[in-house]
C-alpha cells in the first residue's frame, strides 16, 4: 500500500457508558486516535426499516497497523460514522490493516 493514498484524516473512537443527571445509562463516544486512512466504498443497498428508507453502505478503510482497532470501535470522518465489522491484518505483517465497515445513512 502506497502511504500517499492515506489521504483522509479520521478518528478512531471507543465507547464508554455514562450516566446522565437522571441516572440513565447512555453510550458516549470519544476519540482515541487520529490517523490517516484510505476510504473506498464497496457496495450499497436501500432497506425499508420501521417505515423509513435506510441506505446501508459498506466501505474498506485502510490504516497503518494499530492494536486499538477492534469491532467494538468506530471510525469518524467529518460527520460520517463507520461501524467496524472486521479488522484484517494485511499480509499478517503488522504494517497495514483493512477495516471492513458499515455506514448507515437515514433517508427521509
Amino acid at each position: 500500500m502506497d502511504i500517499g493514498k492515506l489521504k483522509h484524516y479520521v478518528q478512531l473512537q471507543g465507547s464508554a457508558n455514562a450516566q446522565d443527571e437522571y441516572g440513565e445509562q447512555s453510550k458516549v463516544w470519544a476519540t482515541e486516535e487520529s490517523i490517516f486512512a484510505s476510504i473506498q466504498p464497496l457496495r450499497g443497498q436501500e432497506l425499508l426499516e420501521y417505515q423509513q428508507i435506510n441506505a446501508e453502505l459498506t466501505h474498506s478503510i485502510i490504516i497503518r497497523h494499530t492494536s486499538n482497532a477492534t469491532p467494538a470501535k468506530r471510525i469518524k470522518f467529518g460527520t460520517r460514522i463507520f461501524d467496524i465489522s472486521v479488522v484484517r491484518n494485511i499480509d499478517e505483517r503488522n504494517v497495514m490493516q483493512e477495516l471492513l465497515c458499515k455506514e448507515k445513512v437515514v433517508l427521509t
